[in-house]
């Protein structure tokens, strides 16, 4: 229970850090393009993007802003790379956290929860591939869970490897115009 906790007390740290820090606030344009512009070219900005990204997706929160700002600032093939490099590991850290801290934690709160076990059943690659094309929830929301409901990380990393393809492209697309 006290894993759960420090899990969930994370999240919700990094939620109001991202939020004090302007995250979510899209009218500070001027100050944004600034601010890219000046990271353009440094040697330092494809590694700390990538970090950023990871620990974006790790955490749960919405990885949307971090593709078009790929795309602001390596344009659409290098923002596209290096986005899904990072929503790799990303995946790989969601889905590590949740089945080493959130999985005996959560089996003591909710038990042998219904839903956990159908997508467990039923994650097969096209499945998941699905889920990540389809926006329905947060890109690390499906890492956690899937990593709760014992979905293999072999599985979910190929369906994602795949799936993130469309929108990521269309995302730093966006960014680069």
């Amino acid at each position: 229970m006290i894993r759960l906790a420090i899990l969930s007390g994370t999240v919700a740290l990094a939620l109001i850090v991202a939020w004090q820090l302007g995250y979510f606030e899209l009218s500070r344009r001027e100050h944004l393009i600034a601010i890219i512009r000046r990271a353009e070219g440094t040697a330092w900005a494809a590694p700390l993007y990538v970090t950023s990204y990871t620990l974006v997706v790790a955490l749960g929160l919405p990885a949307t802003p971090f593709s078009i700002l790929g795309g602001a600032l390596f344009g659409t093939a290098g923002g596209l790379i290096l986005a899904w490099t990072g929503a790799m590991i990303g995946t790989i850290a969601a889905h590590t956290l949740a089945r080493s801290i959130g999985k005996g934690a959560l089996h003591c709160l909710l038990g042998r929860h219904r839903l956990l076990r159908k997508l467990r059943d039923r994650a097969d690659v096209r499945t998941l591939i699905r889920l990540r094309v389809l926006p329905l929830a947060p890109f690390g929301v499906l890492d956690y869970v899937a990593g709760l409901a014992g979905v293999s990380l072999r599985t979910l990393l190929f369906a994602t490897a795949i799936g993130i393809v469309p929108g990521t492209a269309a995302y730093t697309y966006a960014g680069d115009r």
